[in-house]
């Protein structure tokens, strides 16, 4: 399985005092193909994923470059960045049968050779109450589905990314929100974490905020 570089830097980026970072994949540890996430997401959460990738121009329409997703054979609830009439389009689809994919937003433009940034965030939603799924690419929100029922029992455990050799990741992350986290503060950091500044910019940057992390945790 062919490893996806990694600039061990997303905890530059993102998700300060009003979220957790959950996971960071560093360089060998991140592979294409599926990233499980450790203890998964449960109960009435919001989980965001941030990804960074340079496209080939030879991508094919129809692939999924960043899925989340509930298990790797799960149908349903999910949220997926994937190519879309040679756009990169966010759809979601929640776990009712009969549902078909909800369309989050606009799609990007695809420049082969650019690096892309995006992050997008699920919130599971309690028992019989709409999931909301929210888009974010370089620091822009690009839209949100408010229409989603993924289900009581749904939770949110994988992280799927393309084994196409037309996409080269930079770096994989995710995190999630606690009891008493301010959900519009962890959209803002949604957002942000959108945002990525170069290599050598995020490394210096990812010392500070680890600290801070360590540091709330501590004390």
């Amino acid at each position: 399985m062919r490893k996806a570089a990694f600039t061990a830097a997303f905890a530059a980026l993102a998700f300060s005092a009003q979220a957790v970072i959950t996971s960071i994949w560093q360089s060998g540890d991140i592979t294409t193909g599926d990233n499980a996430i450790p203890n998964g997401y449960w109960g009435d959460v919001t989980v965001c994923v941030t990804a960074s990738f340079v496209l080939d121009g030879g991508i094919a329409d129809g692939t999924e470059l960043v899925k989340l997703c509930r298990d790797g054979t799960m149908p349903a609830n999910y949220a997926t960045l994937k190519v879309m009439d040679g756009r990169l389009t966010l759809v979601a689809k929640d776990g009712l049968g009969s549902s078909s994919e909800v369309t989050v937003g606009d799609a990007l433009d695809i420049t082969a050779g650019k690096r892309t940034t995006i992050s997008f965030t699920v919130q599971r939603g309690a028992q019989d109450v709409p999931g909301i799924v929210t888009f974010f690419a370089n620091g822009q929100q690009i839209g949100e589905a408010t229409t989603l029922s993924f289900g009581y029992t749904a939770s949110f455990q994988h992280v799927w990314l393309s084994e196409s050799e037309d996409v080269t990741f930079d770096f994989l992350a995710s995190s999630c929100t606690e009891a008493g986290d301010d959900l519009a503060a962890f959209l803002a950091s949604a957002k942000e974490a959108s945002v990525m500044p170069e290599p050598t910019a995020v490394a210096l940057l990812a010392l500070g905020v680890v600290g801070a992390v360590l540091r709330r945790r501590t004390a």
